[in-house]
């Protein structure tokens, strides 16, 4: 494997004060916001449920607009706020899009139909 043991033992240690001091701040100004993302794309039931790294999204978001995904477990939790969808952590979308599927089960069918009458965009 490649990489380091990074601990205090090593020889560069002291210099990497500055280093490790960077690093510590810009990781808690990234856990205290929070991604925005317009539309997000929900991965379906089959398994498995995979984020498709490799191909090229069948729905394209445009240019300037940035997306996420979520799997059944996540799109359970979506409640519709002005026509956003919103999850409890916050998080907050304009738009779900579904995945190019024949078939869904009647759960997952009645939670986005809960969330059509309550005014998301799917």
């Amino acid at each position: 494997m490649v990489g380091t043991h990074f601990n205090r033992n090593i020889t560069w240690a002291e210099q990497a004060k500055p280093f490790v001091d960077y690093l510590t701040r810009t990781q808690f100004l990234l856990q205290e916001g929070c991604f925005v993302a317009d539309i997000v794309y929900y991965l379906g039931e089959d398994i498995p449920a995979a984020v498709p790294y490799w191909e090229k999204l069948p729905n394209e978001a445009p240019e300037g607009y940035d997306y996420d995904f979520v799997n059944t477990e996540i799109l359970r939790r979506f409640e519709v706020e002005n026509g956003e969808l919103v999850l409890p952590s916050g998080m907050r979308y304009k738009l779900l899009v579904l995945p190019e599927r024949t078939t869904m089960t009647p759960s997952v069918l009645a939670k986005i139909e809960e969330l059509l009458k309550k005014g998301a965009t799917i």
